[in-house]
């Protein structure tokens, strides 16, 4: 692993019973009428844990959903080994249309001072916070808040490809009405998800973002920008069928509209695994 790590200052004996389940072991320790019952105890302990087990895993292999991979990466102005990483994804992005998504999050570490960062403090903290790692070292690659990718340029698309492969239980088309400056979502649930809370994201990015700190980048893509409607997200009714949404999302004159995009994705807050963008 290699990066910048995030200051650390910074605020932000049991006991069984001889017959545990009632099965009704009894007699000498070496009877064959106690090993019998030792054996159904142990088979009946063995199904047990595999319902569990299986109760317990999102049943990704059964899902039918295309799956749009969605990056969430922590970078900073001031990251020398961010750059590398960004470079990579600049070249691979534009490849993919609207087959995978990225979201850049500036953090305040190493240079406190990046503007991208100090342009929205507070959200771009939420989603760098809402990581499984928190706010730990920069860059960091998160696919759907879920699988690390680390920090490594030479895992980044290696990281989408395999994910792409993973298919997901919902789909999500989306329009922006420019007359309004409001984004259209249809999710489309396609297969039953487990329980949790299940919340809509709209995230603004933009592109070819001029801010030049000590790393040698001027322009900075994918730049995080806006969530709306706000933290909170909007409910998504966790059932199979298709839900509309329509999300104020108004642009901030500073934004050059040709290079804003607007990506939406559906979290289930519960868990922080993005089910889709």
């Amino acid at each position: 692993m290699t990066g910048d790590r995030k200051p650390p200052d910074f605020p932000g004996v049991m006991v069984w019973s001889t017959d545990p389940f009632g099965l009704g072991i009894r007699g000498s320790p070496g009877s064959e009428v106690t090993k019998l019952k030792r054996i159904r105890f142990t088979i009946f302990i063995l199904l047990t844990l595999a319902v569990l087990i299986v109760g317990a895993v999102p049943a990704a292999a059964q899902y039918t959903g295309q799956r749009v991979p969605l990056g969430i990466l922590v970078t900073n102005w001031d990251c020398g080994p961010c750059a590398p990483v960004n470079q990579v994804l600049d070249d691979y992005i534009p490849t993919m249309g609207n087959d995978v998504a990225l979201i850049r999050v500036h953090g305040w570490w190493p240079g406190p001072d990046d503007p991208i960062y100090g342009a929205n403090v507070s959200e771009s903290t939420f989603l760098i916070e809402g990581t499984p790692s928190g706010a730990d070292y920069a860059p960091h690659m998160w696919m759907d808040n879920f699988v690390d990718a680390g920090s490594s340029a030479g895992s980044m698309i290696p990281a989408y490809t395999s994910r792409l492969t993973v298919p997901a239980p919902l789909e999500i088309d989306v329009d922006f009405d420019n007359g309004t400056e409001t984004t259209i979502a249809r999710v489309d649930i396609l297969d039953a998800m487990p329980a949790g809370d299940y919340r809509l994201y709209v995230a603004i990015t933009e592109d070819n973002v001029f801010a030049s700190g000590t790393n040698g980048e001027d322009y900075h893509n994918q730049a995080f920008r806006k969530l709306y409607p706000d933290v909170d997200g909007l409910p998504v009714v966790n059932a199979i069928g298709m839900q509309e949404f329509f999300v104020p999302s108004p642009l901030h004159n500073r934004w050059v509209f040709d290079r804003t995009r607007a990506t939406v994705y559906v979290q289930n807050m519960v868990t922080g695994e993005i089910q889709n963008a």
